[in-house]
């Protein structure tokens, strides 16, 4: 798939990169294991997630099972619309 890239930055780019190289399937990340993979800080992280998202990029979602979260996905989570966002997936 193709998108637009008249908008994105260089840390858009970069949650894309790590984002297909942790997903070869095309399935869901965790949002923990994708903020270890880029050298983004908080901050530059979540406001490339959030762009990506409004521009239907990537989307986000909440984990079911909140039993199996772990204090690093609770710590990794995106909060969006007050629900908390734990995995990622190209859209």
């Amino acid at each position: 798939m193709s998108y637009d890239l008249s908008m994105t930055t260089t840390n858009d780019l970069e949650i894309l990169r790590a984002l297909r190289s942790l997903d070869q399937d095309g399935g869901l990340v965790a949002l923990a294991e994708l903020h270890r993979a880029v050298e983004l800080g908080r901050e530059e992280a979540e406001d490339a997630l959030r762009s990506l998202s409004a521009r239907g990029v990537i989307a986000l979602y909440p984990r079911d099972n909140r039993a199996a979260m772990t204090a690093a996905d609770r710590a990794a989570a995106l909060v969006l619309c007050g629900v908390p966002q734990h995995l990622v997936c190209l859209a």
